[in-house]
């Protein structure tokens, strides 16, 4: 048999003290980090509007989207900003990706009567240039906990309701779920 009380003397105390200040190190940021991503969250508005001032939707409706999300366990099913399950989409950037091309194509039919598409290159640089203005702006309100929607968020949002409507609930539209998988979004 080794003998193993000689290594395990050989072996300088400070190593325990090494491990416990990295150890409080660690915890010290992950509670840091922790604090910072419910104090420095983004606001939810009171109401998002259109140009007219029509509410578009509410607070309560994205709390409501928020627990039909974890109802429905869809962190499961596709990701959240890249962290997640494999087998449906990454909802965010699939929502700012559609965002951008219907933003884009409701600007270039705004100012040139045309999609984005039919557009020449001249043309579609202004469009794309305006669309990125348009979509880094912030138009939210804190004293009003309003945010105005532009007409391509506008026109984005009614776009993307239809279709992200049709992802849960057609027959064999989202792969691993099955058909009419959230048949009552308000519950």
């Amino acid at each position: 048999m080794i003998d193993t009380s000689a290594d395990a003397k050989s072996l300088s105390p400070w190593w325990r003290h090494s491990v416990i200040l990295v150890m409080i190190a660690g915890f010290s940021v992950l509670s840091l980090v922790t604090v910072l991503t419910y104090t420095n969250a983004p606001p939810i508005p009171e109401q998002a509007v259109d140009a007219t001032g029509t509410v578009m939707f509410t607070g309560a409706d994205i709390l409501m989207g928020q627990e039909v999300f974890l109802k429905y366990g869809l962190m499961e099913h596709g990701t959240l900003w890249g962290h997640g399950a494999y087998l449906g989409p990454d909802y965010s950037a699939e929502y700012l990706h559609r965002l951008s091309e219907v933003t884009r194509d409701t600007i270039a039919t705004e100012k040139y009567g045309k999609l984005f598409a039919q557009l020449s290159s001249d043309q579609q640089s202004v469009a794309s240039a305006r669309t990125i203005t348009e979509l880094k702006e912030n138009r939210y309100d804190p004293a009003s906990r309003t945010l105005r929607l532009s007409s391509g968020e506008v026109a984005a949002y009614r776009t993307e309701l239809r279709e992200w409507s049709d992802y849960f609930t057609r027959k064999d539209a989202a792969p691993g779920l099955p058909a009419n998988y959230i048949h009552n979004p308000g519950s």
